[in-house]
């Protein structure tokens, strides 16, 4: 409970003005969209009123904003709530596996976790992301360990509502179907992969009414939304000072230094959205073709953008790239000797099957962003898979609820 006062205090004081601000006003122009009964904005040149969000935040914006709530109430709710939300379900997830001590020292590292502060500044996404992801790793391990089916429905529903959140977890989830039917294959009679075969269909198919809605107005199959495209283009086309590091498209008529770009955007900013968004990825193609060096060089700087925030391409104290690196080598550390115990202790207690699904979601949700540009939010979804894997350790054991379930075949 201490930690609810202290998000909340944490976002009043650092918090944006009583303006929106970073992607608060596209956010909420697809929950004031939502309202009137449609969601993109059709036959205008608004590319972030198009398909550049899903639709789970602005969703659980639309009654704050039928109700008429100040822009700030909006960011306690969406910030500091879903955060702590997030903390309380870790501690259950960290319950199933370690002692009750232990869950509640992870949740705490979670939970204290300093870079999760930059996000309480605005409505954001990545708060409901955790959510959504921790929830689906409680429903995997329940579900893996020989639990209810009601937890096969719910790690997956809670997947595909993680794609409604952050579009680009399509492409995740569909690896993991793949991976998980070749699990199933290998692995014949065992309860636990056809389980998350089970997990990853429903997961896939929770997302078609989102891309049978892309495609009512795009004619694209498993088009997730318009903004990868430019993503893409920065990646591969970015000024050598910068690495490929992002830019709105208006810094780019605002910044001097971005002024040898302008006769392109000028092109694509006659464009309408889906046209804007394949122009950006066919020029981006040609890019990575034309120089694959540079490409090369910009995709290992979106690696370190995310795990160091450097280089970010913008203006950031010194002070505060530091202190995010700090925490990410503390963080890294403490998972690297977490998988070393994990790897040692795996034949002294009942076998973790829920290690192979939390590995994909960590590995995919960090590659999936290598090659748009990226920058430290693209990791904070998949910061608790971290904190797990650095929580586990020799001195394990199953707690009681975890005792009461149903063991799968092959569960020693």
């Amino acid at each position: 409970m201490p930690l609810l006062p202290l998000y909340v205090a944490a976002a009043l004081l650092i918090q944006h003005g009583a303006r929106p601000a970073d992607d608060e006003t596209s956010l909420l122009g697809f929950a004031h969209a939502l309202l009137h009964g449609h969601y993109a904005t059709v036959g205008s040149l608004n590319s972030e009123g198009y398909l550049w969000h899903g639709p789970a935040l602005p969703l659980m914006l639309a009654p704050m904003v039928w109700l008429g709530l100040p822009l700030w109430a909006m960011r306690l709710l969406t910030g500091p709530l879903l955060l702590f939300v997030a903390v309380v379900l870790f501690e259950r997830l960290l319950a199933l596996r370690l002692g009750r001590r232990r869950a509640l020292i992870g949740a705490y590292g979670l939970g204290l976790f300093v870079p999760f502060a930059y996000l309480l500044r605005s409505v954001a996404k990545e708060e409901l992301a955790l959510v959504l992801l921790i929830a689906a790793m409680y429903g995997i391990t329940r579900a893996l360990q020989g639990g209810p089916r009601r937890y096969v429905l719910l790690a997956g529903l809670a997947l595909a509502a993680l794609v409604y959140d952050r579009v680009e977890y399509g492409w995740i989830a569909i690896a993991m179907l793949a991976v998980a039917l070749v699990w199933t294959l290998r692995r014949r009679g065992r309860g636990a992969p056809r389980r998350f075969l089970a997990i990853c269909a429903v997961a896939v198919a929770g997302c078609i009414p989102w891309l049978a809605y892309t495609y009512s107005i795009t004619g694209r199959i498993l088009y997730w939304g318009n903004s990868g495209g430019l993503s893409l283009w920065w990646t591969s086309a970015g000024r050598p000072d910068q690495h490929g590091a992002w830019h709105a498209v208006h810094t780019v008529f605002r910044d001097a230094y971005l002024a040898p770009f302008r006769p392109f955007f000028r092109h694509v900013d006659r464009l309408a959205p889906l046209s804007r968004d394949l122009a950006f990825q066919s020029a981006a193609v040609h890019n990575a073709l034309a120089h694959p060096v540079r490409y090369a060089v910009n995709v290992g700087a979106n690696a370190t953008r995310m795990l160091f925030a450097f280089p970010l391409g913008v203006h950031l104290s010194p002070l505060l790239v530091v202190g995010y690196s700090i925490c990410m080598v503390a963080l890294l550390a403490l998972a690297a000797r977490g998988a070393v115990r994990l790897r040692v202790s795996r034949h002294m207690l009942p076998r973790r099957w829920e290690v192979l699904p939390f590995t994909l979601l960590l590995g995919l949700g960090f590659v999936v962003h290598l090659l748009p540009t990226a920058n430290p939010r693209m990791l904070m979804p998949v910061i608790p898979v971290l904190v797990w894997i650095a929580a586990q350790g020799p001195g394990d054991r199953v707690s009681r609820r975890s005792a009461k379930a149903r063991p799968v075949p092959g569960w020693h």
